[in-house]
């Protein structure tokens, strides 16, 4: 699967220029920001959180929900020995019930 996005020329030559210097390619980029995210790496969901307000993207009430089912999802998974994945399709099922 492709994933993609639009931007201007000069944001992806200075992406280039960034990743060649750092010695890495787009595709490990992009892989290592996706599985951070997808993973829940602290630190990069700071940096999410941090990107969210100055974006104006925050709100309160969304974090604190966002935040809950992390915790519930962090209990779940050791309560009853699950992986990642089997979490996620369950948090899945859930939006889908609730119309999210």
């Amino acid at each position: 699967m492709i994933i993609g996005f639009e931007d201007t020329d000069a944001t992806y030559a200075k992406l280039l220029i960034r990743l060649k210097h750092e010695g890495i390619t787009k595709r490990e980029f992009f892989r290592g920001a996706v599985d951070a995210f997808l993973r829940e790496d602290p630190k990069f969901m700071q940096y999410i959180l941090e990107f969210k307000k100055k974006k104006n993207l925050y709100t309160q009430s969304k974090q604190k929900i966002l935040d809950k089912e992390r915790k519930i999802s962090y209990n779940i998974g050791n309560q009853m020995n699950l992986s990642g994945d089997e979490i996620e399709d369950l948090f899945d099922m859930f939006d889908e019930e609730m119309g999210v």
